[in-house]
C-alpha cells in the first residue's frame, strides 16, 4: 500500500506515480498531511509493501501511525539523520562537488559572510542546510549582494531556517547539467535530467559507471534507497552534488515503472 502526499511533487509527478502503480494493479491512498483522502480501489486490495511517499514531514508520522493502527511494522523509508552533510559528506567526500566545505550556523553565516568570501577567495558562496530536512532550498549568494540575497533565501515560502541551524558553505562551481540517480545501495536503478543545459547530456553507462564506482568506493548508503544528485561540470567531469531519500525526492522522468518494481521486490 503506497501512501502519497498530494500537492508536494506536483501534478506531473503525481500522476505518473498513480498511473505507474496502477499499470503494476497496487494500491494506493492520497493524502493531505495525515489525513487519507482517497484510494484507487477498496482498502485491503492488491496491497504490497507499505510505502509512504512525501515531506518528512509526512512519512514519519504516517509510518508511526501505521505500525499503531495495524500492529506490525512498516519498512523505515527515510532515516533522516543520515541525510545530514555532516554525516555522509565525509564518506562520499572524494567524490564531492562542494569538497571544500564547512559549517556554521545560520546567525553567523549572516554576521560574518564577507570573511568567507575572502577565505575561499570567490565570489559567490553556495550555502545549503547541514540538515537532510529542507529549512531553505540550497542557493548561492553573491559578494555584492549577500546580505539582500540571505534576505531573500530565508524569506521564500517553506524556508525557515533560525539562527542555530547548522549552514554548509562553499565555493561556486559552474554547473553544466544535474541529473536525479535512483540508488539502490551501490546499484543505479535509473536516472533522470533535471536541470541546466539538457542539450550537454552524459550517456547512460557513464552515468551509471561513475555513480556506481563513488557510491561502490564511498561504501555508505544513508538508506537502502536513495537518491544522488549528479552535476555535469564545464570541464565535462562529473561530481556528486548531495544525496536524498528516494520517498521524500523528486523522480522527474526516471523510469517509475522500474523503481516500484524493484522497490515492491526489495523492500
Amino acid at each position: 500500500m503506497w501512501h502519497i502526499q498530494t500537492g508536494v511533487f506536483g501534478h506531473y509527478e503525481e500522476q505518473k506515480l498513480k498511473q505507474a502503480l496502477d499499470n503494476l494493479d497496487l494500491t494506493y491512498a492520497i493524502c493531505d498531511n495525515n489525513e487519507v483522502l482517497s484510494t484507487n480501489r477498496p482498502w485491503g486490495q492488491n496491497n504490497s509493501v507499505t510505502c509512504f511517499r512525501g515531506a518528512v514531514e509526512f512519512i514519519q508520522p504516517m509510518r508511526h501511525r501505521y505500525i499503531n493502527a495495524f500492529r506490525e511494522n512498516a519498512p523505515v523509508c527515510v532515516t533522516i539523520e543520515n541525510y545530514s552533510c555532516s554525516v555522509y559528506y565525509p564518506k562520499w567526500l572524494e567524490w564531492l562537488l562542494n569538497r571544500d566545505h564547512f559549517f556554521v550556523p545560520w546567525i553567523t553565516l549572516k554576521d560574518d559572510a564577507q570573511q568567507y568570501f575572502e577565505w575561499l577567495n570567490c565570489e559567490k558562496l553556495f550555502i545549503r542546510p547541514n540538515s537532510g530536512r529542507k529549512i531553505f532550498t540550497g542557493n548561492y549568494i553573491s559578494k555584492k549582494w549577500w546580505e539582500n540575497d540571505l534576505e531573500t533565501i530565508a524569506s521564500l515560502p517553506g524556508n525557515n531556517p533560525s539562527d542555530n541551524d547548522l549552514v554548509l558553505v562553499s565555493s561556486h562551481k559552474g554547473i553544466v547539467s544535474e541529473y536525479r540517480v535512483i540508488m539502490y545501495e551501490d546499484e543505479v536503478l535509473t536516472y533522470s535530467w533535471y536541470d541546466g543545459n539538457e542539450t550537454c547530456s552524459l550517456s547512460e553507462a557513464k552515468i551509471k559507471d561513475y555513480c556506481t564506482a563513488a557510491a561502490w568506493s564511498s561504501n555508505y548508503f544513508p538508506d537502502e534507497y536513495y537518491t544522488l544528485d549528479l552535476a555535469l561540470l564545464q570541464d565535462g567531469s562529473m561530481k556528486v552534488l548531495e544525496l536524498n531519500s528516494l520517498f521524500s525526492a523528486g523522480w522527474y522522468d526516471a523510469d517509475y515503472d522500474k523503481i516500484i518494481k524493484h522497490v515492491e521486490e526489495h523492500l
